[in-house]
């Protein structure tokens, strides 16, 4: 493959992309066809399908790509002990890391998950990862973790939906300041 035909490849996509994410934002996905995905990226046809089979495959390639980038930062997260990651929000009243850094992933992508967040299965999708990730050497049962991951997803819905009116940290320390309450709660924990 050509210089040329790889750069002009990394252009086209997020054109792509960006006309159907901007085409949610103005109707459903049903309603919407590969012709006005074209017209609004300013590309022809054949163009589109050299990418993607149809309008599916493109919201099955963006959907992926972000619950895959979505699943590394919490992959690469400063994880540590349970009980050292309380201390350490107690002690120096901060948001969680892990936290921030997941909010600064959602705030990165906020047009793509403003929009993706509002299709059920995609909601769906990101939860159970985020449940996952809570759930994963902690001890808590699973219905605690959705609980937690499902009252996370409904606060980043709220903050894409008024377009990001607080900062990452103020939502993060929010966000931290709720979840370790919950796990509290349920372990009976004090703080040493």
């Amino acid at each position: 493959m050509s210089r040329k035909t790889m750069k002009k490849k990394t252009v086209t996509k997020p054109l792509i992309r960006y006309a159907l994410i901007t085409l949610l934002k103005e109707k459903s996905f049903e309603d919407i066809t590969v012709h006005e995905i074209v017209d609004k990226a300013l590309i022809n046809r054949s163009t589109f399908y050299l990418h993607y089979q149809d309008k599916y495959d493109l919201y099955d390639a963006i959907a992926a790509d972000l619950l895959l980038e979505l699943s590394t930062t919490l992959e690469k997260a400063n994880i540590y002990s349970f009980k050292k990651l309380l201390k350490d929000y107690y002690y120096q009243n901060k948001p969680l890391d892990i936290t921030v850094q997941f909010l600064e992933h959602i705030h990165a992508n906020a047009d793509f998950y403003a929009v993706l967040l509002k299709q059920h299965q995609f909601q769906i999708q990101f939860t159970n990862i985020l449940s996952n990730f809570i759930h994963t050497g902690n001890g808590l049962p699973r219905i605690m973790t959705n609980h937690i991951a499902y009252g996370t997803v409904g606060t980043i819905i709220e903050w894409l939906t008024k377009d990001t009116p607080y900062s990452i940290h103020y939502l993060a320390n929010l966000i931290s300041r709720l979840t370790i309450s919950e796990i509290l709660e349920y372990k009976n924990l004090q703080i040493d």
